[in-house]
């Protein structure tokens, strides 16, 4: 928000809540340093010059190296208006970035990356040299003329990113790869699109024509799922319009306003083989929060470090408590999904500093369909059940779901910590 726009920010909010923005975000950030801990980025793509896409940089150049830096060659784009402080940071920090010679790109049906020996290519399929000129005007500055589009080959799985491309640039698009035939056959059978520019009607790959809006370009990637990056629009409109398939049967359309984080992931299987593709998500509003019980004890302020960790042991849903390990293996939440039945140990993390004597408490909520038609979303406070405190539990659903550690001292609930686990 602009905090100098002299908008009434409680009206807004509810507004938003009513909406459905009400959503925790993830920090992407976070995220990567948990995931990839010891890692550097390999290749960081900024798709334009926006700072709904920036946002964040500051810190991430900060928290990792970058080994690639893919940018645009805008020579024109100014910012002024920011809504704060961290986010002009984060605009200075990228112009100061984008001085050590980025690599930069335009449309071409040649690989701009390829990794063989993990079968990856990723292709840039916009922007043109006229769109750069046109949206890098000095007297008329439009970064999403000349956003990125990429497509991305993982042993076949194919991922088209849409960046914030414009439909007069997809139909500029179709019209170059009627054209270019090997290009247009790289375009078929998409596994996965994520919708340009947020959903909206100007960002679709679909445009008038004798007024009606085409659906050839859609028809020909025909993607398995979509997903969309809901901004401040109602996206009921763009969910329905990209579900629809030729023969009237619907594909899946997956929003951010009603399922949160999305992650999609594919176990590198070639030829490429559909029922290895993993899609999971953080949210799901068909689940309903009233069986979650609260923790009896009031919650005290505190800033005592406290974090729980897990690893992996056994599969086998009939197992003895003794033959669930050895649990070795340390699981990363947002890493490579679990399967069915793999028991899990919760403990406590080194470096927790509540200080002694306390007690933990335990709170298991699954989530997803499966769950929800096996009635077992749970949600209860539970004691530890291995040890004093640790806690054994098994996957048994697809979907995300948590488990949440309740610190207990003299009385009150002193600090918390959670756990997301991701099942295929």
């Amino acid at each position: 928000f602009n905090i100098n726009s002299g908008i009434d920010y409680e009206t807004m909010y509810e507004q938003y809540v009513k909406n459905k923005y009400d959503i925790e975000l993830d920090d992407p950030i976070a995220i990567l340093n948990d995931v990839f801990e010891d890692r550097d980025i390999h290749i960081y793509l900024q798709t334009h010059p926006d700072m709904d896409h920036l946002t964040g940089f500051k810190t991430l150049i900060e928290n990792k190296d970058i080994h690639n830096f893919f940018d645009t060659e805008h020579r024109n784009i100014k910012k002024s208006d920011f809504p704060s402080d961290s986010i002009e940071d984060d605009w200075i920090a990228y112009l100061e970035y984008r001085k050590r010679n980025p690599s930069h790109f335009y449309r071409s049906y040649s690989v701009i990356y390829e990794d063989i020996e993990n079968d990856v290519k990723i292709y840039i399929f916009h922007p043109t040299v006229e769109a750069l000129k046109v949206g890098d005007l000095s007297d008329n500055q439009q970064p999403n003329i000349f956003s990125y589009l990429i497509l991305i080959d993982y042993c076949g799985f194919k991922t088209v990113l849409g960046g914030d491309v414009l439909e007069d640039w997809w139909k500029d698009l179709w019209y170059w790869l009627e054209k270019n035939e090997d290009a247009k056959i790289l375009f078929n059978n998409i596994h996965v699109l994520k919708a340009s520019h947020h959903g909206r009607k100007s960002g679709r790959c679909g445009w008038e024509e004798k007024g009606k809006r085409t659906r050839a370009f859609i028809n020909w990637m025909d993607p398995e799922y979509v997903t969309i990056s809901v901004g401040k629009k109602p996206e009921n409109d763009a969910a329905n319009w990209y579900r629809k398939r030729p023969d009237d049967s619907y594909r899946k359309v997956l929003t951010t306003r009603w399922y949160g984080t999305m992650e999609v992931s594919y176990d590198g299987t070639k030829p490429f083989d559909l029922d290895k593709l993993t899609v999971t998500t953080c949210n799901d509003r068909k689940d309903k929060t009233d069986h979650i019980a609260d923790i009896e004890e009031p919650i005290k302020e505190t800033n005592y470090i406290f974090k729980i960790c897990a690893r992996v042991g056994a599969k086998g849903e009939g197992l003895e408590k003794n033959n669930r390990g050895p649990f070795k293996r340390r699981y990363r939440p947002g890493g490579r999904p679990l399967d069915k039945h793999r028991w899990l140990r919760f403990s406590l993390e080194k470096g927790n500093n509540v200080p002694e004597p306390f007690d933990v408490k335990w709170r298991v909520v699954n989530r997803g369909a499966e769950a929800r038609d096996e009635s077992d979303l749970r949600g209860g406070i539970d004691n530890s059940n291995d040890g004093a405190r640790a806690r054994h539990e098994i996957t048994k659903y697809i979907g995300s779901h948590y488990i949440d550690c309740f610190a207990i001292k003299d009385d009150f609930c002193v600090a918390t910590a959670r756990m997301y686990v991701r099942v295929s």
